[in-house]
């Protein structure tokens, strides 16, 4: 199993939780391999709309 460090800075600098919704969209979309979790900090990013992807996707908070 592999580990990928994502604490990259975005392209677009206001963190919400939308913006990290579309990270994540982005990120599944070229990621070529499974991806079976998330590990967050539970910053407000990842709260909202990032939380209701990946509670739609299995991966809930």
């Amino acid at each position: 199993m592999w580990q990928v460090d994502l604490d990259l800075p975005m392209k677009n600098s206001h963190l919400s939780s939308r913006s990290g919704r579309d990270f994540w969209r982005k990120f599944k979309a070229v990621a070529p391999f499974e991806t079976r979790g998330v590990q967050r900090d539970f910053e407000s990013e990842y709260l909202g709309e990032f939380a209701k992807e990946l509670e739609r996707e299995g991966m809930g908070m």
